[in-house]
Protein backbone atom coordinates (compact mmCIF):
# COMPACT_ATOMS: atom_id res chain seq x y z
CA UNK A 1 0.00 0.00 0.00
CA UNK A 2 1.18 3.48 -0.80
CA UNK A 3 1.94 5.24 2.47
CA UNK A 4 2.78 8.62 0.99
CA UNK A 5 -0.52 10.10 2.16
CA UNK A 6 0.17 9.29 5.80
CA UNK A 7 1.97 11.84 7.94
CA UNK A 8 5.22 10.82 9.62
CA UNK A 9 3.80 11.09 13.14
CA UNK A 10 1.01 8.60 12.39
CA UNK A 11 3.36 6.23 10.59
CA UNK A 12 5.68 6.27 13.61
CA UNK A 13 2.68 5.68 15.89
CA UNK A 14 1.75 2.57 13.88
CA UNK A 15 5.31 1.24 13.95
CA UNK A 16 5.50 1.71 17.70
CA UNK A 17 2.33 -0.36 18.11
CA UNK A 18 3.32 -3.18 15.77
CA UNK A 19 5.59 -5.46 17.78
CA UNK A 20 5.18 -8.73 15.87
CA UNK A 21 2.91 -10.31 18.47
CA UNK A 22 -0.52 -11.76 17.80
CA UNK A 23 -3.46 -9.40 18.32
CA UNK A 24 -4.76 -11.39 21.29
CA UNK A 25 -4.27 -10.77 25.02
CA UNK A 26 -2.73 -7.38 24.35
CA UNK A 27 -2.58 -4.76 27.11
CA UNK A 28 -4.93 -1.81 26.87
CA UNK A 29 -3.30 1.33 25.53
CA UNK A 30 -3.59 4.47 27.66
CA UNK A 31 -6.39 6.94 26.79
CA UNK A 32 -3.86 9.46 25.51
CA UNK A 33 -3.04 7.07 22.64
CA UNK A 34 -6.64 7.23 21.44
CA UNK A 35 -6.69 10.98 21.84
CA UNK A 36 -3.48 11.23 19.82
CA UNK A 37 -4.99 9.07 17.09
CA UNK A 38 -8.08 11.27 16.89
CA UNK A 39 -5.99 14.44 16.68
CA UNK A 40 -3.86 13.02 13.87
CA UNK A 41 -6.93 11.91 11.90
CA UNK A 42 -8.43 15.36 12.33
CA UNK A 43 -5.23 16.94 11.02
CA UNK A 44 -5.26 15.08 7.70
CA UNK A 45 -6.35 17.20 4.78
CA UNK A 46 -7.51 14.69 2.16
CA UNK A 47 -10.08 11.92 2.43
CA UNK A 48 -7.70 9.39 0.86
CA UNK A 49 -5.04 10.16 3.46
CA UNK A 50 -7.65 9.69 6.20
CA UNK A 51 -8.68 6.33 4.71
CA UNK A 52 -5.04 5.23 4.52
CA UNK A 53 -4.45 6.28 8.09
CA UNK A 54 -7.45 4.30 9.33
CA UNK A 55 -6.36 1.20 7.44
CA UNK A 56 -2.88 1.38 8.94
CA UNK A 57 -4.33 1.45 12.45
CA UNK A 58 -6.61 -1.50 11.65
CA UNK A 59 -3.57 -3.43 10.41
CA UNK A 60 -1.53 -2.81 13.57
CA UNK A 61 -1.74 -6.00 15.69
CA UNK A 62 -1.62 -4.07 18.96
CA UNK A 63 -4.30 -1.50 18.12
CA UNK A 64 -6.90 -1.44 20.86
CA UNK A 65 -10.62 -1.99 20.50
CA UNK A 66 -11.18 1.73 20.99
CA UNK A 67 -8.66 2.67 18.33
CA UNK A 68 -10.15 0.24 15.82
CA UNK A 69 -13.67 1.45 16.52
CA UNK A 70 -12.60 5.07 16.06
CA UNK A 71 -11.12 4.19 12.67
CA UNK A 72 -14.16 2.16 11.60
CA UNK A 73 -16.43 5.06 12.51
CA UNK A 74 -14.22 7.39 10.48
CA UNK A 75 -14.21 5.01 7.50
CA UNK A 76 -17.97 4.61 7.57
CA UNK A 77 -18.45 8.35 7.30
CA UNK A 78 -15.86 8.66 4.54
CA UNK A 79 -17.19 5.88 2.29
CA UNK A 80 -20.69 7.34 2.27
CA UNK A 81 -19.24 9.52 -0.50
CA UNK A 82 -19.37 7.46 -3.71
CA UNK A 83 -15.98 8.65 -4.96
CA UNK A 84 -14.34 7.96 -1.61
CA UNK A 85 -15.86 4.48 -1.67
CA UNK A 86 -14.32 3.83 -5.09
CA UNK A 87 -10.91 5.07 -3.93
CA UNK A 88 -11.23 2.89 -0.85
CA UNK A 89 -12.05 -0.20 -2.95
CA UNK A 90 -9.02 0.41 -5.18
CA UNK A 91 -6.53 0.28 -2.30
CA UNK A 92 -4.69 -3.08 -2.29
CA UNK A 93 -5.94 -5.26 0.54
CA UNK A 94 -8.39 -2.68 1.89
CA UNK A 95 -11.56 -4.71 1.39
CA UNK A 96 -10.00 -7.88 2.81
CA UNK A 97 -8.86 -5.88 5.82
CA UNK A 98 -12.42 -4.68 6.38
CA UNK A 99 -13.82 -8.21 6.05
CA UNK A 100 -11.25 -9.35 8.63
CA UNK A 101 -12.97 -7.07 11.16
CA UNK A 102 -15.95 -9.43 11.11
CA UNK A 103 -13.85 -11.76 13.29
CA UNK A 104 -13.73 -9.15 16.04
CA UNK A 105 -16.13 -8.03 18.75
CA UNK A 106 -19.85 -7.43 18.34
CA UNK A 107 -19.35 -3.66 18.27
CA UNK A 108 -16.61 -3.79 15.62
CA UNK A 109 -18.68 -6.17 13.51
CA UNK A 110 -21.58 -3.72 13.67
CA UNK A 111 -19.43 -0.89 12.30
CA UNK A 112 -18.03 -3.22 9.65
CA UNK A 113 -21.52 -4.09 8.38
CA UNK A 114 -22.26 -0.39 8.24
CA UNK A 115 -19.10 0.29 6.24
CA UNK A 116 -19.98 -2.42 3.70
CA UNK A 117 -23.52 -1.05 3.39
CA UNK A 118 -22.34 2.54 2.95
CA UNK A 119 -19.56 1.73 0.49
CA UNK A 120 -21.65 -0.53 -1.77
CA UNK A 121 -24.94 1.37 -1.87
CA UNK A 122 -25.71 2.30 -5.50
CA UNK A 123 -22.03 1.80 -6.34
CA UNK A 124 -21.53 -1.02 -8.91
CA UNK A 125 -17.75 -0.66 -8.89
CA UNK A 126 -17.53 -1.35 -5.16
CA UNK A 127 -20.30 -3.96 -5.27
CA UNK A 128 -18.32 -5.93 -7.83
CA UNK A 129 -15.09 -5.71 -5.83
CA UNK A 130 -16.73 -6.93 -2.63
CA UNK A 131 -18.71 -9.69 -4.39
CA UNK A 132 -15.53 -11.02 -6.00
CA UNK A 133 -14.14 -11.57 -2.50
CA UNK A 134 -17.06 -13.83 -1.52
CA UNK A 135 -18.60 -11.16 0.68
CA UNK A 136 -22.17 -12.33 0.09
CA UNK A 137 -21.43 -15.80 1.45
CA UNK A 138 -19.52 -14.29 4.37
CA UNK A 139 -22.47 -12.07 5.28
CA UNK A 140 -24.96 -14.93 4.99
CA UNK A 141 -22.84 -16.91 7.45
CA UNK A 142 -22.39 -13.95 9.80
CA UNK A 143 -26.13 -13.24 9.83
CA UNK A 144 -26.83 -16.78 11.03
CA UNK A 145 -24.19 -16.44 13.75
CA UNK A 146 -25.21 -13.02 15.08
CA UNK A 147 -27.25 -13.03 18.29
CA UNK A 148 -27.80 -9.31 18.62
CA UNK A 149 -30.87 -7.90 16.89
CA UNK A 150 -28.97 -4.73 15.98
CA UNK A 151 -26.14 -6.66 14.37
CA UNK A 152 -28.54 -8.89 12.43
CA UNK A 153 -30.28 -5.78 11.17
CA UNK A 154 -27.01 -4.12 10.15
CA UNK A 155 -25.86 -7.32 8.44
CA UNK A 156 -29.13 -7.53 6.48
CA UNK A 157 -28.71 -3.92 5.35
CA UNK A 158 -25.16 -4.76 4.22
CA UNK A 159 -26.45 -7.72 2.18
CA UNK A 160 -29.16 -5.60 0.62
CA UNK A 161 -26.78 -2.78 -0.31
CA UNK A 162 -24.23 -5.25 -1.64
CA UNK A 163 -26.58 -6.67 -4.28
CA UNK A 164 -29.43 -4.22 -4.79
CA UNK A 165 -29.56 -2.49 -8.16
CA UNK A 166 -26.55 -4.43 -9.46
CA UNK A 167 -27.57 -7.20 -11.86
CA UNK A 168 -24.68 -9.55 -11.11
CA UNK A 169 -25.19 -9.05 -7.40
CA UNK A 170 -28.90 -9.75 -7.54
CA UNK A 171 -28.24 -12.86 -9.64
CA UNK A 172 -25.69 -14.07 -7.09
CA UNK A 173 -28.20 -13.44 -4.30
CA UNK A 174 -30.97 -15.37 -6.07
CA UNK A 175 -28.60 -18.22 -6.97
CA UNK A 176 -27.69 -18.49 -3.29
CA UNK A 177 -31.34 -19.09 -2.32
CA UNK A 178 -31.64 -15.46 -1.29
CA UNK A 179 -35.43 -15.50 -1.45
CA UNK A 180 -35.45 -18.37 1.01
CA UNK A 181 -33.07 -16.36 3.21
CA UNK A 182 -35.63 -13.54 3.23
CA UNK A 183 -38.48 -15.94 3.93
CA UNK A 184 -36.65 -17.41 6.91
CA UNK A 185 -36.33 -13.94 8.41
CA UNK A 186 -40.03 -13.30 7.87
CA UNK A 187 -41.25 -16.53 9.48
CA UNK A 188 -38.83 -16.58 12.43
CA UNK A 189 -40.98 -15.63 15.41
CA UNK A 190 -37.90 -14.51 17.33
CA UNK A 191 -37.23 -11.73 14.85
CA UNK A 192 -38.67 -8.29 15.55
CA UNK A 193 -41.17 -6.57 13.27
CA UNK A 194 -38.43 -4.08 12.41
CA UNK A 195 -36.10 -6.80 11.11
CA UNK A 196 -38.95 -8.44 9.18
CA UNK A 197 -39.84 -5.09 7.66
CA UNK A 198 -36.26 -4.61 6.43
CA UNK A 199 -36.40 -8.05 4.81
CA UNK A 200 -39.73 -7.29 3.14
CA UNK A 201 -38.48 -3.91 1.93
CA UNK A 202 -35.49 -5.70 0.38
CA UNK A 203 -37.85 -8.20 -1.27
CA UNK A 204 -39.95 -5.36 -2.68
CA UNK A 205 -36.86 -3.81 -4.27
CA UNK A 206 -36.01 -7.13 -5.91
CA UNK A 207 -39.56 -7.47 -7.24
CA UNK A 208 -39.44 -4.00 -8.77
CA UNK A 209 -36.23 -4.75 -10.63
CA UNK A 210 -36.43 -8.41 -11.62
CA UNK A 211 -38.79 -11.24 -12.46
CA UNK A 212 -38.51 -13.47 -9.40
CA UNK A 213 -41.87 -15.18 -9.79
CA UNK A 214 -40.37 -18.68 -9.83
CA UNK A 215 -38.43 -18.02 -6.64
CA UNK A 216 -41.52 -16.56 -4.97
CA UNK A 217 -43.39 -19.76 -5.81
CA UNK A 218 -40.53 -22.13 -5.01
CA UNK A 219 -39.95 -20.76 -1.52
CA UNK A 220 -43.64 -20.14 -0.74
CA UNK A 221 -43.29 -16.46 0.04
CA UNK A 222 -47.01 -15.64 -0.20
CA UNK A 223 -48.02 -17.98 2.68
CA UNK A 224 -45.22 -16.44 4.77
CA UNK A 225 -46.47 -12.90 4.14
CA UNK A 226 -50.20 -13.28 4.70
CA UNK A 227 -50.07 -13.76 8.52
CA UNK A 228 -48.17 -10.49 8.84
CA UNK A 229 -51.20 -8.60 7.52
CA UNK A 230 -52.74 -9.10 10.96
CA UNK A 231 -49.84 -7.28 12.60
CA UNK A 232 -50.59 -4.21 14.66
CA UNK A 233 -47.52 -2.55 13.14
CA UNK A 234 -48.95 -0.31 10.43
CA UNK A 235 -45.61 0.15 8.66
CA UNK A 236 -44.98 -3.60 8.50
CA UNK A 237 -48.48 -4.23 7.22
CA UNK A 238 -48.09 -1.61 4.49
CA UNK A 239 -44.78 -3.14 3.31
CA UNK A 240 -46.44 -6.56 3.09
CA UNK A 241 -49.30 -5.11 1.04
CA UNK A 242 -46.85 -3.40 -1.30
CA UNK A 243 -45.02 -6.69 -1.93
CA UNK A 244 -48.24 -8.62 -2.49
CA UNK A 245 -49.30 -5.92 -4.93
CA UNK A 246 -46.03 -6.36 -6.85
CA UNK A 247 -46.27 -10.14 -7.13
CA UNK A 248 -47.59 -11.29 -10.50
CA UNK A 249 -50.06 -14.06 -9.70
CA UNK A 250 -50.62 -17.02 -12.00
CA UNK A 251 -53.52 -19.46 -11.75
CA UNK A 252 -51.80 -21.60 -9.10
CA UNK A 253 -50.95 -18.53 -7.02
CA UNK A 254 -54.58 -17.40 -7.11
CA UNK A 255 -55.75 -20.81 -5.91
CA UNK A 256 -53.19 -20.71 -3.11
CA UNK A 257 -54.33 -17.23 -2.04
CA UNK A 258 -57.92 -18.42 -2.00
CA UNK A 259 -57.03 -21.46 0.11
CA UNK A 260 -55.21 -19.16 2.51
CA UNK A 261 -58.28 -16.92 2.76
CA UNK A 262 -56.35 -13.88 1.60
CA UNK A 263 -59.58 -12.13 0.64
CA UNK A 264 -60.88 -12.38 4.21
CA UNK A 265 -57.57 -11.18 5.59
CA UNK A 266 -57.68 -8.16 3.26
CA UNK A 267 -61.21 -7.39 4.47
CA UNK A 268 -59.85 -7.48 8.03
CA UNK A 269 -57.11 -5.01 7.08
CA UNK A 270 -59.66 -2.69 5.46
CA UNK A 271 -61.71 -2.69 8.63
CA UNK A 272 -58.60 -1.97 10.71
CA UNK A 273 -57.25 1.03 8.81
CA UNK A 274 -58.28 4.47 7.69
CA UNK A 275 -55.18 4.98 5.54
CA UNK A 276 -56.21 5.46 1.94
CA UNK A 277 -53.00 3.91 0.61
CA UNK A 278 -53.66 0.68 2.52
CA UNK A 279 -57.27 0.64 1.37
CA UNK A 280 -56.20 1.06 -2.26
CA UNK A 281 -53.60 -1.68 -1.97
CA UNK A 282 -56.15 -4.05 -0.49
CA UNK A 283 -58.55 -3.38 -3.36
CA UNK A 284 -55.87 -3.90 -6.01
CA UNK A 285 -54.68 -7.18 -4.48
CA UNK A 286 -58.21 -8.42 -4.02
CA UNK A 287 -58.97 -7.74 -7.69
CA UNK A 288 -56.25 -10.26 -8.63
CA UNK A 289 -57.80 -13.12 -6.67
Amino acid sequence: MNLSGIPKQLFEFCLQHIDGTEPTNLPERPPEDLEFLRKVLDSLTTDVSRILACLEVLKAPSSTEQQKQACLEELQELVENIDNAKDFAKLPGALNLILDQLRNSEELRRWTYWIIASATQNNPFVQERFLNLGTLEILFARFRMEESEENRSKCLVAISSLVRGYADGETAFLNSSGINFIKNIIVDTQNSDNLKMRAIFFLGNLLRGRNVGEEIKQFKIIPALIPLLKSGDVDLREKVLEVLDLVVLDVDDVKECQLLNLGEVLDFVKQSTTLQEELDLCDRIKSKI
